[in-house]
């Protein structure tokens, strides 16, 4: 019984703390999944289960240190001067983790040869990257190599695991590909007939854009982590809709 006023404190001080840190987890989700990782590309990068745990850390761990250390015989100075102590290692960690997502967040989509290619900030390679944006993505074209000794460049460059559309020398505007995605972009409709399974899915993207099935066309859509992606295409060649479909397997 003398330690029931204790118990009633800490769950109400940690309670409060809790609803807090929810508040505070749900506007940090707005900036992760409503600004980088937009649909599809934290499913294609995979870090869902990354920023989960970080926030679930920083939510349960917040609120338990505080319902341990509260007691209400403490001074105000020394229960402030703890749960200000709680807050900053809590704010410190969350700050840690968005910045590691930060650091991996896309930053553009590319044209290379018969796909797109999702690239994150850390994937750029270049000395002085250019100005990336700090949500949302910049659609590029990746040019052609000029001669020979810049194709065996980009061959010893690829062997090391990067590729021209990691290379922002290598861009060119966006536009510039829509004449090759013509040829490199296939019939939505063959892939319905082939993947019948994923017929529905597909149905309703094409009816969410408008479109009708038969006017739409797909491409691979790839990134380091996940390459069974396709990208969907009205005829002007914009992107309408995406599914998670392996884009290189030929339909039959």
């Amino acid at each position: 019984m003398n330690n029931s006023p204790r118990w009633t404190y800490a769950l109400k001080l940690s309670f409060s703390h809790f609803a807090i840190s929810i508040i505070v987890a749900a506007l940090s989700a707005l900036l992760v999944w409503h600004g980088w990782y937009i649909y599809p590309y934290h499913a294609m990068l995979g870090i869902s289960g990354l920023y989960f745990l970080i926030i679930i850390v920083d939510v349960i761990c917040g609120p338990l240190l505080t319902f341990v250390i509260a007691n209400p015989l403490k001074r105000r100075q020394e229960i402030i001067l703890d749960l200000s102590l709680i807050a900053l290692i809590q704010i410190s960690a969350l700050l840690y983790g968005l910045y590691t997502l930060h650091l991996a967040r896309p930053v553009a989509v590319a044209f290379e040869a018969d796909r797109l290619v999702l690239l994150t900030a850390n994937e750029i390679y270049a000395s002085s990257p250019p100005k990336l944006p700090f949500m949302g993505v910049r659609y590029v074209n990746v040019r052609k190599p000029k001669d020979g000794d810049e194709r065996l460049k980009t061959l010893e460059l690829t062997f090391q695991g990067i590729n021209p559309s990691m290379m922002p020398k290598w861009w060119e505007p966006y536009s510039s590909a829509k004449p090759e995605l013509n040829t490199k972009a296939k019939p939505l409709s063959t892939l319905v007939q082939a993947r019948p399974h994923k017929r529905l899915e597909l149905q309703a993207i094409a009816a969410s854009a408008k479109q009708d099935i038969q006017d739409l066309r797909y491409i691979p859509f790839v990134s380091s982590k996940d390459l069974d992606w396709i990208a969907i295409l009205d005829e002007y060649n914009n992107i309408v809709g995406y599914a998670n479909i392996d884009g290189f397997i030929q339909p039959h």
